[in-house]
């Protein structure tokens, strides 16, 4: 039989253990949440740096269309080292987003890497104060980091976009092409009215010219 000293070492070792368990429970959640990628960090419109719009905008856009890479690590890594390097330029930078009825029509925000000069596309205006220069080395140092994000969803996000962004055009430009198609309608048949109104004058002026001649030529 256990002595009584016994049983109180091992209720202390239990103790101990259970208060370690305690104390690495904590540190797990404290780990947790000290992680910098656990998930997107997504810009708040009314609290994040201006200068990160542009990343809520590319966040909105993979949600779309591939909202299963926004559990990706490694996206989700690339995403917020987008925004940090975004929110880096605060003071100098602001980046805009597109409206809610063109949100898709700024395509060239999304595929950067497919123009010959990405940077005169970007999304960045600048305040006064960086020279060309300081612009030019802030704008690679955004380009190199949307890169790497951009790499991971160019392939899930591009093609719906621009089949998303082509079939809106159309719908967009359908009745306006319309429109001006029965204007110059139209404008036909105004010209045709015109157009044998001036014949007729014409006719008119060449019968006058006629007449004209002939009254000279009948003249003694």
């Amino acid at each position: 039989m256990e002595s009584k000293e016994q049983i109180e070492d091992v209720g202390e070792d239990v103790g101990e253990d259970r208060e370690q368990d305690r104390e690495q429970e904590k540190k797990g959640k404290k780990k947790a949440k000290k992680d910098p990628n656990a998930s997107c960090r997504i810009p708040n419109l009314r609290t994040s740096p201006r200068s990160t719009r542009w990343a809520r905008h590319v966040h909105t856009i993979v949600k779309t269309f591939a909202p299963a890479l926004l559990e990706n690590k490694d996206v989700i890594a690339a995403f917020n080292q987008f925004v940090d390097t975004l929110a880096k330029y605060d003071t100098i930078i602001e980046t805009y987003l597109p409206g809610r009825s063109n949100r898709y029509e700024l395509y060239e925000n999304i595929v950067l890497q497919e123009y010959t000069y990405p940077h005169d596309y970007a999304p960045i205006r600048f305040f006064s104060g960086p020279t060309a220069e300081e612009r030019k080395k802030i704008t690679n140092d955004i380009k190199e980091a949307y890169t790497v994000l951009y790499n991971h969803i160019k392939n899930d996000v591009v093609p719906p976009l621009r089949h998303t962004l082509h079939r809106e055009r159309v719908q967009k430009m359908t009745p306006l092409i319309q429109r001006d198609i029965e204007m110059l309608k139209e404008r036909i048949e105004v010209e045709k009215v015109n157009h044998e109104r001036m014949l007729k004058t014409l006719q008119n002026s060449i019968s006058a010219k006629i007449e004209q001649l002939r009254i000279l030529v009948e003249q003694p």
